[in-house]
Protein backbone atom coordinates (compact mmCIF):
# COMPACT_ATOMS: atom_id res chain seq x y z
CA UNK A 1 0.00 0.00 0.00
CA UNK A 2 1.42 3.22 -1.04
CA UNK A 3 1.22 6.02 1.35
CA UNK A 4 -1.09 8.02 -0.56
CA UNK A 5 -3.49 4.97 -0.53
CA UNK A 6 -3.06 4.81 3.13
CA UNK A 7 -4.31 8.21 3.85
CA UNK A 8 -6.67 9.16 1.22
CA UNK A 9 -10.40 10.29 2.64
CA UNK A 10 -9.19 10.09 5.48
CA UNK A 11 -9.34 13.16 7.43
CA UNK A 12 -6.39 12.24 9.45
CA UNK A 13 -3.53 15.26 8.39
CA UNK A 14 0.03 14.86 6.72
CA UNK A 15 2.18 16.98 5.78
CA UNK A 16 4.77 18.04 2.85
CA UNK A 17 7.47 20.52 3.88
CA UNK A 18 9.80 22.19 1.75
CA UNK A 19 7.60 22.98 -0.97
CA UNK A 20 8.93 25.70 -3.16
CA UNK A 21 6.64 28.54 -4.93
CA UNK A 22 6.21 26.75 -8.36
CA UNK A 23 5.85 23.08 -7.05
CA UNK A 24 3.25 24.34 -4.07
CA UNK A 25 1.44 26.40 -6.87
CA UNK A 26 1.19 22.88 -9.11
CA UNK A 27 -0.24 21.43 -6.43
CA UNK A 28 -3.09 23.63 -5.54
CA UNK A 29 -4.22 23.92 -8.74
CA UNK A 30 -5.45 20.84 -8.24
CA UNK A 31 -8.09 21.76 -6.28
CA UNK A 32 -8.08 25.70 -6.50
CA UNK A 33 -8.10 27.87 -9.42
CA UNK A 34 -4.76 29.34 -10.49
CA UNK A 35 -5.91 32.63 -9.43
CA UNK A 36 -7.33 31.31 -5.78
CA UNK A 37 -3.68 28.98 -6.06
CA UNK A 38 -2.06 32.41 -6.33
CA UNK A 39 -3.65 33.87 -3.89
CA UNK A 40 -3.56 31.92 -1.29
CA UNK A 41 0.62 31.19 -1.52
CA UNK A 42 0.65 35.47 -1.58
CA UNK A 43 -1.19 35.70 1.86
CA UNK A 44 0.77 33.10 3.17
CA UNK A 45 3.82 34.75 2.35
CA UNK A 46 2.20 37.74 3.70
CA UNK A 47 1.06 36.24 7.46
CA UNK A 48 3.24 33.04 7.02
CA UNK A 49 0.16 31.06 7.05
CA UNK A 50 -3.60 30.38 5.09
CA UNK A 51 -6.17 28.15 6.18
CA UNK A 52 -9.72 27.02 4.61
CA UNK A 53 -10.35 24.51 7.38
CA UNK A 54 -8.97 21.22 5.45
CA UNK A 55 -5.99 22.83 4.05
CA UNK A 56 -3.24 24.98 5.44
CA UNK A 57 -0.37 26.52 4.08
CA UNK A 58 2.60 27.64 6.15
CA UNK A 59 5.44 30.06 4.70
CA UNK A 60 8.83 28.83 6.63
CA UNK A 61 11.07 30.77 4.31
CA UNK A 62 10.63 34.29 2.83
CA UNK A 63 14.13 34.55 1.16
CA UNK A 64 14.44 36.33 -2.41
CA UNK A 65 13.74 33.88 -5.38
CA UNK A 66 13.66 30.93 -2.40
CA UNK A 67 10.53 30.58 -0.45
CA UNK A 68 9.39 27.84 1.11
CA UNK A 69 6.46 25.82 2.03
CA UNK A 70 5.10 23.65 4.07
CA UNK A 71 1.33 22.22 3.21
CA UNK A 72 -0.66 20.18 5.65
CA UNK A 73 -4.19 18.38 4.85
CA UNK A 74 -6.59 15.81 5.20
CA UNK A 75 -6.86 13.07 3.14
CA UNK A 76 -9.17 14.26 1.18
CA UNK A 77 -6.46 17.21 -0.45
CA UNK A 78 -3.53 14.08 -1.03
CA UNK A 79 -2.42 16.00 -4.28
CA UNK A 80 -1.32 18.60 -2.51
CA UNK A 81 0.74 16.44 -0.34
CA UNK A 82 1.75 13.45 -2.99
CA UNK A 83 0.91 13.89 -6.60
Amino acid sequence: MTFQEAHEGKTDLVTRRNLSYTELLVRLKNYYSEIMAREIIMYAMTIDCWTDGSVAIICTSKEENNCKFVAVANGNYMKIIEP
